[in-house]
């Protein structure tokens, strides 16, 4: 009995690793078609914008990394700055310094030509007319501009 015992214990061991390799099998058949519909989504169109994304924007920081204005520090600024300012002010001491010069050339010029047109005395004399003249015209045009005021004012006066 012992002997059957082991064969039935066997035969039940072997019958159970079948049915094990059975459920295994069908577990290993059926992978194709779970793995099939699990799969994860496909990324590849996403993945080919997003390259061509980063190559566009690769290219737009190369031109901006490019340009002049980026390699230069803030101290090189300030020293083309500095310079710059110095050349203008220096231009413009110069332009003005010419300027005066050409103006008392100028003045002494006119001053030798007026003398040697007309003497001292002429030109006195006509000063005086000058300033006669315009006294004269003044204190017409006073009267003539002050005359409306005054009446207005005596007018205003006397309605009080």
């Amino acid at each position: 009995m012992a002997d059957e015992d082991d064969q039935d214990g066997a035969a039940r061991a072997f019958e159970d690793m079948r049915a094990e390799f059975s459920v295994l099998r069908r577990g290993v058949e059926a992978l194709p078609g779970v793995w099939e519909d699990n799969r994860p989504p496909d990324y590849t169109p996403n993945f080919v914008r997003i390259e061509k994304a980063i190559s566009v924007f690769e290219r737009r920081l190369a031109a901006v990394e490019a340009q002049p204005a980026l390699k230069r520090t803030p101290e090189q600024y300030a020293g083309a700055i500095e310079q710059a300012g110095r050349g203008a002010v220096v231009a413009a001491v110069q332009r003005l310094d010419q300027a005066v010069r050409d103006a008392n050339g100028l003045g002494q010029t006119m001053t030798t030509a007026i003398g040697t047109v007309r003497g001292q005395r002429d030109q006195r004399e006509r000063v005086i007319w000058a300033a006669a003249l315009g006294l004269w015209f003044g204190l017409i045009v006073g009267v003539a501009a002050f005359n409306p005021i005054v009446n207005a004012v005596h007018y205003v006066v006397s309605a009080f």
